[in-house]
Parts: C-alpha cells; structure tokens; sequence
C-alpha cells in the first residue's frame, strides 16, 4: 500500500483530520486540500533547519498536561534533517503529528498564515520550532479562552474590549502547577448573530458563534541553552500586558505568537488579510484584529522557554539600560538614521491599521478611526500629533519622543 493512502487510513482511523475538497488557496502555493482537525486544538509548527532543537519541542508537546491536540507541521525549505525527524515523527505518532507537504512560503511569517489557512480547527497555537514549553501551558491557555468565550456567550452587548488578565499570586516565575485566579470580564458584542446552518461536525463547540478571540502568556527568555536571561518577556521588552486597548496593541505588541491561542472565529477573520506585505508578523496582525473586534485575554504566567539564538528570524532583541538607549538614540540621530528608522516603525502600526480595516464586520466607528489612522501621514505633524493624543495611539513609555518623530 502507498504510503500517503496508508497515512491516510491512520489518520482517519484515529479521528484525527479529515480532508475537505478545497485547493483554491490564498496563501499557499500550488494544490493543498484542506484539513480539518478532530482535536480540541491544532499545533501549527513552523520548521526551518530544526534538527538541533526539534527534539526538544516536541517532546514538551508530549508531555503536556491537556493532551486534546493535534500537532500540524509545515518545514520551509530546511536543508538539514529536519524533515527526516518529522517523517519519523509523524510515522511512529500519526495521531499526534501530521506534515503539510506544500511549496515553502520564504517567512515565518507567510509560513504560519499558510498553516491557518491550511487547517480548519475550533482553536489554534503557533509553535516555534526551538522553544520548550511547560507542562500546562496548553491546560491553561485552553482555560482561559474558554472563560472568555463562555462569558461571551451569556452576556452580550457590551462594548468594552476584554482586557482581562490572569495574576500570580506570587513573584513573576511562580510554578505553573499553581493556577493563578482571574479578575472579572468586560466583553464586547459579538459582531453578529450565529446562523441556523454553523453545525459543528467535530463534535466541539463551534468557535464560529464567537467573536474572535486571543490569549496570551508570558514567556521565560533563554539563551540558546535554556538558560534563563529574564523570567518575564513582556517586561523584557518593555510592554504592558494589561493595557489591552487595540489603540496601544496596534502600536506595541506584547505577543509573541508562540505564546497565543486564539479560536475559529480570530483565524476566519485573520484570512480575510489580502496583503502579507502590509503587516510586520502573524501576531501583531491577530492580536490587533482581536483586540478590535472582540477579546484579548493575558495569563501572568511564564509558560515557556523563549529560547535567543543567531539564527531567530524574530526574538526578545538586546536588554538596554537607560543610558545605552541614550546613547544609541544619539548616534542614530547624528548619522541620519534616525528619522529613517522612526519613519519605518511608525509606517507599522499604519500599514497593520490599514489591512485590518479591509476585514469584514468591524463597527463603523472604529473603521473611521482606523482608516484615518492608516491615513495620518499625509496630514502635518501637528494633526498627526493630535491625532494620536485625542485618540490614545501611545506607548509604555517614551511618549513625548515618540510623538516628536511621528
């Protein structure tokens, strides 16, 4: 028997996908049909020449306490044994572990925004192919969305975006063994109402009923060993994951995508993207779009090992002291660069703001304001300034120099 039809057998068997009769893709190059997860939730793992770190997240997968997943990998073109790991993988543990086999895409970006399309599930996690997570990191960040969709459900109509935050009750590095308590919600209305025909054939709730949604964890930040270098990676990069307004997420991101869940409603409406070029990463673009069109939720908790390396396409970047930000300030300023580099972050947050405007179902007001903000750089720099004032587009800290270059 061949190979893809005995693969096939085994995984039907295990209830682990079915194949929909779709090839007509967006992001993905060439014929793909479409796969749909009989899990609880799909791991999207993007590789690229994995072969010294594969190992190690996988099998943190393995181990975790909440084992409703199914792990769904696309390699981009690695040129070592990366895809020979997977294949032994996928051969030894076909209902753990599934290998997309499509054209490589050039990104991590592009690559996980393949694997969304490519995967229809009721809730869904990026993995980083060289990080290790913690035992109950897929237990917690399960429970977190399911509180905010189960709040959701029950109480409507409330225009607040959820900025709920999941404490510690001890120092930033407490064991995940330990629950943390949650504060109450505020919820947004959902962006309407569920039609007769959204059934729900994985036998889950079906996330379409939802608005879209998205938690996030903190992360331990490690050098290429896992040894730990912060015990907090918002704080490391200076955000402030309790400010969850879209206004500040569309300008800082707290997120790294590795740490996120979010549901089917988030993904539906994260493919309606018609342009990768205009946003920066896969997270920022989710987790601004949830923030405006439904729930951003953030557990205080380390869940997993961030491991820094040379070969990270995105990572923590380097810890400053005040004065080294100073000075670096200072040498960009006096060799032309700075402008220049202040130009391209603030076109970010524009050109985030002006893809996710095209997104179906978002209330009026806020794409009147999102449009003229992906717009503000045509008018002069004291509308600009204004503008952002009036309207809360700040960061953190540094705002007085942050509006000075907009």
């Amino acid at each position: 028997m061949p190979y893809g039809f005995w693969l096939y057998e085994k995984l039907y068997s295990y209830k682990v996908l079915y194949f929909i009769g779709q090839f007509n893709m967006k992001f993905i190059k060439g014929d793909f049909a479409t796969l749909k997860n009989k899990k609880k939730i799909a791991i999207l793992l993007a590789t690229l020449n994995s072969k010294d770190y594969i190992d190690e997240m996988i099998l943190s997968l393995f181990g975790q306490s909440f084992d409703d997943f199914c792990i769904f990998v696309h390699d981009d073109g690695s040129k070592d044994d990366t895809q020979v790991i997977l294949e032994d993988y996928e051969r030894t543990y076909p209902d753990k572990i599934v290998i997309m086999d499509y054209p490589a895409t050039g990104s991590a970006k592009a690559n996980f925004f393949s694997m969304m399309e490519a995967v229809e599930s009721d809730y869904y996690m990026f993995a980083d192919h060289d990080d290790v997570w913690l035992k109950d990191k897929l237990k917690l960040s399960y429970e977190k969305i399911q509180e905010i969709e189960k709040k959701e459900e029950t109480i409507l109509n409330i225009n607040d975006v959820d900025t709920t935050v999941i404490k510690s009750t001890t120092a930033s590095n407490e064991s995940a063994e330990n629950p943390p308590q949650s504060e109450n919600l505020a919820l947004d209305e959902l962006p309407g109402k569920p039609s007769a025909n959204n059934s729900n054939d994985t036998g889950h709730k079906s996330a379409k009923y939802l608005s879209p949604s998205c938690a996030f964890t903190d992360m331990y930040v490690t050098d290429a060993d896992l040894n730990i270098t912060s015990s907090s990676f918002v704080r490391f990069i200076d955000r402030d994951p309790y400010n969850l307004d879209y206004h500040r997420l569309i300008i800082d991101n707290p997120a790294a995508g590795c740490s996120m869940i979010f549901n089917r409603s988030l993904r539906d409406k994260a493919m309606e993207c018609e342009n990768l070029e205009n946003i920066d990463m896969h997270d920022h673009f989710l987790i601004s779009l949830a923030a405006v069109m439904g729930n951003v939720a953030f557990i205080d908790l380390p869940l997993n090992y961030y491991r820094q390396h040379g070969d990270n396409e995105m990572g923590a970047g380097v810890s400053e002291s005040a004065k080294d930000k100073v000075l670096r300030n200072l040498k960009e300023f006096f060799s032309g660069k700075a402008r220049a580099n202040k130009r391209a972050f603030n076109d970010i947050s524009r050109k985030l703001a002006g893809e996710i405007v095209k997104v179906s179902g978002i209330a009026e007001d806020k794409k009147a304001e999102l449009e003229a903000f992906a717009n503000i750089g045509k008018k002069g720099k004291l509308c600009r300034i204004a503008f952002y004032s009036k309207h809360g587009f700040d960061r953190k800290s540094g705002n007085f120099w942050f509006y000075i270059w907009l």
